[in-house]
């Protein structure tokens, strides 16, 4: 699976969101690391067809995903960082109805649903309704609907927000390992979500990207041995450039 972006652009009214946005993903964990209002999820949204694209290509096994249609959203998970949640649905109700928007075949969708639910240990509260959960147990059931049917394209925004630090470990470690089947585009500001896991990691700022590649080679280019150095130099330094 090859997921090609070449020149996305996106603005929202006079403001620019996105910039001459380019880069090659293969099957692999792909962190986009950035601040706040930086653009990561503008991507993430234009990645999914959430939003109308402006200008730009992105292109699933050399086809525009405009083309694909239905074809690339049933190959793609995503994480959106807002819940769209049914309350007054139990877990797997939820995820069953989810599946089905997904196209999973109706004789498959109480394996994937509960596939899921392990994934994200939630398999013992498969029938409490979402409104029981705590704000830690919404972002997994998340997290669940975007694993099902074991995605070629996989888009988490911010999935680790409002979880503990077990938690969080726990659903990083599980992203690594269905990485190596799929491509995994991970957005956070939060730098110790991919430093650990990440394959590699984009840095963007303003729109722009500042620097990307595998991450070994992000921190011999600038000289440091973390990730959150890298980080803090690049998107200060590019902050500054900004305003002068």
């Amino acid at each position: 699976m090859t997921l090609d972006i070449s020149h996305l652009t996106h603005t929202y009214g006079k403001k620019v969101a996105l910039s001459d946005f380019n880069w090659r993903f293969e099957n692999g964990f792909y962190g986009v690391l950035g601040p706040n209002g930086a653009g990561k999820t503008t991507l993430m949204k234009l990645i999914s067809d959430s939003i109308r694209r402006q200008a730009g290509s992105i292109l699933c096994n050399g086809t525009d995903i405009a083309i694909l249609g239905r074809l690339f959203r049933g190959k793609l998970g995503y994480m959106p960082q807002e819940q769209g949640l049914y309350l007054e649905m139990s877990a797997f109700a939820f995820l069953s109805y989810i599946a089905g928007l997904k196209g999973i075949d109706r004789r498959q969708i109480r394996q994937a649903v509960d596939c899921s639910l392990s994934a994200v240990d939630l398999q013992d509260h498969a029938g409490v309704k979402l409104a029981a959960f705590s704000g830690g147990m919404r972002q997994r059931i998340m997290l669940a609907q975007a694993l099902l049917g074991n995605p070629s394209v996989l888009l988490l925004d911010e999935p680790t927000a409002g979880l503990d630090p077990y938690e969080r470990v726990r659903v990083r470690r599980h992203i690594q390992s269905v990485s190596k089947q799929c491509i995994v585009i991970w957005s956070t500001h939060i730098v110790s979500d991919l430093e650990a896991d990440a394959d590699y990691v984009l840095l963007i700022n303003h729109g722009k990207r500042v620097e990307g590649g595998e991450l070994a080679d992000v921190l011999e280019r600038n000289g440091v041995k973390s990730l959150e150095d890298a980080y803090l130099n690049l998107i200060v330094r590019n902050t500054q450039d900004g305003r002068s």
